[in-house]
Formats: C-alpha cells, sequence, structure tokens
C-alpha cells in the first residue's frame, strides 16, 4: 500500500484499535473502521442507535425488534455507535473513504452518492443508510402512539375511503340518559333518532429536518429529537380529533 491509501483498521472499537484510527486520522490518512465481531447489518445497526442515541431501554429495544437483533445489536463494538460512523461504513462499502474527523459537505454527498450506487448496481449490501435512518425516524415518530392511549378508537368508528370526496351516512342516536328507578320499577321510554353525517380524508403535515452541521457533528441524538417531536405533533393532531 502506497502513501495516501485507505487503511482498514480491524478492531476499531477496543482501546488499541480506536488509537491506531485517531493516529491515522490525524496523519491525514483514509481510514474504513471495522469492529470484529459485531453484525452491522440494518436491523442491528438501527437497534444500537436507537439504544446509544434514542434512549431506549432494553425492554423497548426487544418488544421493537426482537430478542436476537436486541442481543446483537448490543455488542461491545457497536456501542456508542452514531451517524458519523454509519456513514464511514456505507461510504466503504462503495469504496470511498474520508480520514477521521475531517468529513465535510463534499463528504456527506459522496456517501449518499455511494449509497445511490450501492442501489443501482444491485450489489449485495448489508448495511444502508437510507434504510437505517427511515427506520430510526419511524421509530421515534411512533413512540409517541404507542407510549400514550389514544382517545379516538372509543370516539370514532373505522370507516374506509378511496378518495378525498365526501362520504355520506345515516346513523341512530338515542336522545337522553339513563335514569334511577322508582319505588315502582317503572322503566321509562327513550327516543331514538336518526341522522345524516358526512366525513371526508384530510392530509395533516409538519416539516423539520437536520442539516450538514448535525450530521457533521454526528448528532443523530437531535434527528431522533427532531422526529420524536413530529411524532408528538402527529400524535397531538390526531387526538385533536376527539376532542
Amino acid at each position: 500500500m502506497g502513501q495516501g491509501g485507505a487503511v482498514l483498521v480491524t478492531g476499531a472499537a477496543r482501546r488499541i484499535g480506536g488509537a491506531i484510527v485517531e493516529r491515522l486520522a490525524r496523519d491525514g490518512r483514509a481510514v474504513a473502521i471495522h469492529a470484529s465481531g459485531a453484525d452491522v447489518s440494518t436491523e442491528v445497526v438501527s437497534a444500537a442507535l436507537m439504544r446509544t442515541n434514542g434512549g431506549w431501554t432494553e425492554s423497548q429495544i426487544e418488544a421493537a425488534y426482537g430478542a436476537d437483533i436486541a442481543e446483537k445489536s448490543n455488542h461491545r463494538g457497536l456501542r456508542n455507535y452514531g451517524l458519523k460512523r454509519l456513514m464511514h461504513e456505507v461510504a466503504a462499502q462503495a469504496g470511498k473513504s474520508c480520514p477521521i474527523g475531517a468529513e465535510d459537505n463534499d463528504f456527506i454527498r459522496d456517501v449518499f452518492h455511494a449509497q445511490q450506487q450501492i442501489e443501482a448496481t444491485g450489489a449485495p449490501s448489508s448495511l444502508s443508510l437510507t434504510s437505517v435512518v427511515k427506520d430510526v425516524a419511524n421509530k421515534a415518530l411512533i413512540a409517541p402512539f404507542q407510549r400514550t392511549a389514544s382517545l379516538v378508537p372509543f370516539a370514532f368508528a373505522r370507516r374506509s375511503a378511496r378518495d378525498f370526496k365526501p362520504l355520506y351516512g345515516i346513523k341512530l342516536e338515542g336522545q337522553g340518559i339513563l335514569e334511577q328507578l322508582g319505588a315502582d320499577g317503572e322503566i321509562k321510554h327513550a327516543t331514538l333518532t336518526d341522522s345524516e353525517y358526512s366525513v371526508q380524508l384530510n392530509t395533516y403535515a409538519k416539516m423539520l429536518g437536520i442539516n450538514r452541521k448535525m450530521m457533521i457533528n454526528d448528532d443523530l441524538g437531535a434527528f431522533l429529537q427532531v422526529a420524536s417531536i413530529l411524532g408528538d405533533m402527529a400524535f397531538k393532531a390526531h387526538e385533536k380529533l376527539a376532542a
């Protein structure tokens, strides 16, 4: 290997391997890192990210990914796994590299281009940047719906619709409430009425996102916070329908 070539460091998650990576990076060498024995499939990395960046407990990870994935994601080589390392490993799959600590806009652009090349060629790949990011974002988005009971199923019936046109129907309504029985045990009659109703599909949305500074700073925690905030917004909009 000539001067300036990429260097593959195995065992980079351990003390000696980590020190080698840091020294090579200071010397301006391109480094590809590998944690020996760690499974770096999309599901395992997603679970590891939810543990280290999303603050998920072991029980939450097992419920979402299963016991086998939860165990693999707790490997010492995946502890403190972050967005920056994910980008480096995806780039390495496409034969691209960048010195650790020298990530810039061009590197971020190259990582996404590398992922597109892998997907376009159909080359075998155990790790997908887009799949990991989508998975952890979806997990953070759905969390508010899982931790809080919704009023909507108790207040509304479910009905299917094929488009955004109004749907009309007839519903029965009872007038009055139950009353305490008198001494004679007489039950009074209530009144049933029918009325027309209409329902219509609508789309609700907000946009939040991460910027290049978050990616360069390895701030996946901020990304997951953004996804969680969007999830809270979605849950509040969902519950407002029942108000």
